[in-house]
């Protein structure tokens, strides 16, 4: 696990000189974020959207990932800058085109305080400074700024800064899902969880080799089929020449037969090769299954000891459980295999494990409660997950020798191959010219099948280091799989009544659409449901409903974000999809962010952005917090800060009345 990677925390963002966010009596807007809830509210046509989006285009500038990377897949590094009216969309919203507005965003990222000055006309960068030092901006944000604030997040590149700013800090209204989304989770996954920045990064290069020299690949096979076909009718008019060239013919088609039946083996390499790694995947599960197994099952033996023999003075039991845990006599110290199953033996028969008498009853020892069978359910089934690992060994050195048989084969054929070229050379050299046309096809063919190779040598080096990668990556992942699962659990539980749960699935996936297959990782959703009984895996998002599809897809990100920032905080800011929350729904939604960063006891920092449908959703995010001031502080209101609609200027009364019963009575007499 990449043990360095650092989320931003906001502390505060200011914006002067822009007249969306300029009062009558204000002229300089200020936001100052607590730990805990935020929350940013406001009516329609405000700017509540505006403003998160001013928030994430502090941090990106005029750049982001290209239109591939956000609706397709996302294999392809491209950080490429948005269109220049994109980049002025905030000129856009005001009069005077933003010609004088600015912005200050202050905010600490692994340990150290960063401050970000923006125009907001163009989205240029005036100023960065880091704990104090003011550093170099450049002309453009790619001359410096991009590459400190990767440093300063601990991720491999900028393009891993715009992955996890999208899919985990950032929940936008037109966001793109994680939990539903293999490539996202592939590629999010990879950022964070690598062993080093420098192994994601490497990770994504050696995609990116790997897709282009397989797209190139391919495209050549086309141009070489159709160029053997044109050389296989050319070298059939030979057949009326000299005996030589009839011979030549032969041997051509002989070559042709030798290299199809070369890439054929080669092809029945390659599967095995696949077999071979998810044989060993499965060795390696059941071998954890059956240390886990073991591991439970030592522990209900001890239990037993310690029930069984509750009278034994504590070094008698110590010595005991020693002998039993850790196969080891506590005399000598050597190993006592023999001894422990007699121990077990004599435990479990009611027997003395010392003189093997048999134990008198005990009136107060119920003997039903003595654990025996969950301890022979226990070792039947250590006995099952051993005999899985030891199939799989047994599997794998087939595999091995498969494997071993198929490369002599290969040897044996390439050494055939070489001897009928060798063969065609000289018959060529006693051979009349061959007419121009057949020379020409036969260079053709040559050099497109050595354009071919050399992509695919390219292909398979590349995919035998990405490999190593994404082992090192799935084991990462799987390792932390409990840790995430709960906390995802933990968020979800707030908004769900049903049963729901995360289950990781390791999907064998080529990158390409040839060569070698990779087992990435990721997770799907479990989901009870009142039409069916139990719960069911819910593979895409149109198995589940509207509200429930959102609220899953953001825990699911809170719990990724809770793992991979390990205590150090992070910041969640959230465009809430409240249209199509009834109450309930509403409050349980308000309840599942403050799960996530609650008012005490966190360094999370959540926003989230409310159009006053009801007061259920904020009344539930601020549970914790008391009604006046300390709310107030946590409550950035539109409604006053804002340029003000038509609307809010005729129901103004009426909104400031709904926003009172949430801040409370104090703060409003204290306004």
């Amino acid at each position: 696990m990449n043990e360095t990677i650092s989320f931003p925390v906001f502390n505060q963002l200011e914006i002067s000189g822009y007249s969306l966010y300029e009062s009558e009596d204000k002229g300089t807007f200020v936001w100052n974020f607590k730990d805990g809830p935020n929350a940013l509210i406001g009516v329609n046509g405000l700017g509540k959207s505006t403003l998160i989006t001013i928030l994430f285009r502090m941090l990106t500038g005029p750049y982001d990932l290209n239109r591939r990377a956000l609706e397709g897949e996302l294999g392809q590094p491209d950080v490429t800058p948005v269109l220049l009216s994109d980049r002025r969309i905030f000129a856009r919203r005001v009069a005077d085109q933003a010609v004088a507005a600015r912005a200050v965003l202050n905010f600490t990222i692994g340990g150290q305080k960063v401050v970000i000055e923006r125009r907001l006309s163009d989205l240029s960068l005036l100023r960065m400074v880091v704990d104090d030092d003011a550093l170099p901006v450049g002309e453009d944000d790619r001359d410096f700024y991009q590459h400190q604030l990767a440093r300063l997040m601990r991720a491999g590149n900028f393009f891993d800064v715009l992955l996890i700013l999208r899919f985990l800090v950032f929940v936008f209204e037109d966001r793109r899902s994680l939990i539903w989304d293999e490539s996202a989770q592939r590629q999010i996954f990879r950022a964070i969880l690598s062993e080093t920045p420098e192994a994601a990064v490497l990770s994504l290069s050696l995609q990116r080799r790997v897709l282009e020299a397989d797209s190139a690949a391919r495209n050549i096979r086309v141009q070489l089929n159709k160029a053997r076909r044109q050389l296989d009718d050319a070298i059939k008019n030979l057949q009326t020449r000299d005996s030589s060239q009839a011979e030549l013919f032969v041997t051509e088609r002989m070559a042709i037969a030798v290299d199809e039946k070369r890439a054929s083996i080669r092809r029945a390499l390659d599967d095995l090769e696949v077999e071979w790694l998810q044989e060993r995947r499965d060795r390696m599960r059941a071998e954890h299954e059956r240390d886990k197994i073991l591991s439970s099952l030592d522990g209900a033996k001890l239990r037993l000891i310690t029930r069984k023999f509750k009278d034994l003075a504590p070094a008698g039991r110590l010595a005991l459980s020693r002998i039993v845990e850790q196969r080891i006599c506590a005399c000598c110290g050597q190993e006592a295999d023999a001894l422990a199953a007699k121990v077990e033996s004599a435990v479990v028969e009611d027997r003395c494990a010392y003189c093997e008498q048999v134990l008198p009853t005990t009136p107060d020892v119920n003997v039903e409660d003595l654990d025996r069978p969950r301890i022979e359910a226990l070792s039947k089934s250590y006995r099952l997950a051993s005999e899985q690992a030891t199939a799989s060994t047994k599997r794998l050195a087939e595999l091995d020798e498969e494997k071993r048989t198929c490369i002599l084969e290969i040897q044996t054929v390439e050494r055939e191959l070489n001897s009928i070229l060798t063969k065609q050379h000289n018959l060529r050299r006693s051979a009349s010219l061959e007419p121009d046309d057949v020379t020409r096809r036969r260079m053709a063919v040559d050099s497109l099948s050595e354009m071919m190779n050399d992509h695919l040598d390219d292909q398979r080096d590349a995919e035998r280091s990405l490999q190593t990668l994404v082992e090192h990556l799935e084991k990462s992942v799987r390792d932390q799989q409990d840790s995430i699962a709960n906390q995802f659990a933990r968020f979800a539980s707030a908004f769900m009544r049903e049963t729901c749960h995360l289950t990781y699935i390791g999907k064998d996936e080529r990158i390409g659409q040839e060569g070698a297959r990779f087992r990435f990782p990721g997770f799907q959703i479990a989901l009870s449901g009142g039409a069916v009984a139990g719960e069911t895996l819910r593979s895409s998002p149109d198995a589940v409903s509207l509200s429930q599809r959102e609220f899953i897809d953001i825990a699911f990100r809170m719990a990724v974000l809770e793992i991979a920032s390990r205590g150090q905080g992070s910041s969640l800011i959230v465009d809430t999809p409240e249209a199509g929350l009834d109450f309930l729904f509403a409050e349980r939604a308000g309840y599942q962010f403050r799960e996530f960063a609650p008012e005490t006891g966190t360094r999370n920092r959540v926003v989230v952005t409310s159009n006053l449908v009801s007061d259920h959703l904020l009344n539930a995010l601020f549970a914790g917090v008391p009604k006046g001031v300390a709310r107030s502080e946590r409550l950035v209101n539109l409604l006053e800060h804002a340029a003000p609609t038509a609307a809010v200027r005729m129901d103004a009364s009426r909104y400031n009345a709904f926003v009172s019963q949430i801040v409370g009575i104090e703060e409003k007499n204290a306004d």
